[in-house]
């Protein structure tokens, strides 16, 4: 900015609380029709679940205090079938949502968590 770099900021700060718990999920599926799907599910139930894996885009610490990639250093691939998701809805109904989005297809469809975000 004005000719000088600054770094990532790397500190996040909770304004206030949210009454709707989030979580996170990783999930794998075969297609992106798939990941719409379980965005879909939440949606008709007036919940939310976000793709991050389209969304955000995860700095390794050495990035985020400098240039993103700029250091020369190697960053591991994710997999096309793995999205990392974001969720907020109550726990119990989370889990329901994400076991009824794995019945339709669970030839092509996996996830581990849900875990706190």
């Amino acid at each position: 900015m004005g000719g000088t770099r600054y770094s990532v900021f790397d500190v996040f700060e909770r304004w206030s609380a949210s009454e709707i718990p989030t979580f996170t999920v990783d999930v794998e599926c075969s297609s992106d029709d798939d990941a719409q799907a379980l965005v879909d599910l939440f949606d008709a139930h007036a919940f939310a679940a976000e793709d991050w894996t389209k969304s955000v885009r995860y700095l390794c610490e050495t990035c985020s205090r400098g240039l993103p990639d700029g250091s020369g250093h190697r960053h591991d691939t994710v997999a096309a079938r793995a999205h990392h998701f974001g969720l907020a809805c109550p726990l119990a109904l989370a889990r329901r949502l994400l076991d009824e989005w794995l019945a339709v297809a669970p030839q092509e469809r996996r996830y581990a968590g849900p875990r706190e975000a």
